[in-house]
């Protein structure tokens, strides 16, 4: 079995293709670390949220056994 490019910088080349090729693993990429990072964001926000309403709901509660 041969591999298909003989050197490290023909595979990096991609046959003059290479730009794109890594342009577009780049670009995928930066858009899923992008991804994680505003999903992790918003459970924060979110988590802030619930954990406020929920502070509000127990002082009611508090205010209402009074």
């Amino acid at each position: 079995m041969t591999p298909y490019f003989k050197s490290m910088s023909e595979f990096i080349a991609m046959g003059d293709h290479g730009y794109y090729v890594w342009l577009c693993y780049a670009l995928t990429v930066i858009a899923i670390l992008g991804l994680i990072i505003y999903t992790k964001n918003e459970r924060k926000v979110t988590i802030q949220k619930l954990s406020r309403q929920h502070a509000r709901g127990r002082l009611t509660n508090k205010q209402r056994r009074q």
